[in-house]
């Protein structure tokens, strides 16, 4: 899903994946696995300083920042179709309200 909405939105929107416990190796099949275009960077530190630092316990989590770098939504756990569509566009039209 995320493949597909980056090949929809990711001329309007910055996706970008965050490993937090994989091996460099995995977070690159992964990559692979699911068509990922879009950066994807890995948190080195184990316990996960990035998702410790957002205050999350589980994953995976989304996160949706409109374009002044604000948290506007987030979702946590395996996202559905509608909430990544609906969070996508909540960002759109803060940037924009033709979008």
């Amino acid at each position: 899903m995320l493949a597909e909405a980056h090949r929809t939105y990711g001329d309007r929107v910055q996706f970008i994946g965050v490993d937090i416990e994989d091996s460099v190796s995995a977070g690159r099949q992964f990559v692979r696995r699911y068509g990922w275009t879009f950066p994807s960077i890995r948190d080195p530190d184990f316990p996960s300083a990035f998702r410790q630092g957002l205050g999350f316990v589980g994953q995976p989590d989304t996160l949706f920042y409109d374009a002044a770098g604000h948290l506007a939504s987030s979702w946590q756990g395996p996202i559905t179709k509608d909430a990544l569509r609906s969070g996508v566009r909540s960002i759109l039209r803060t940037a924009s309200p033709s979008a």
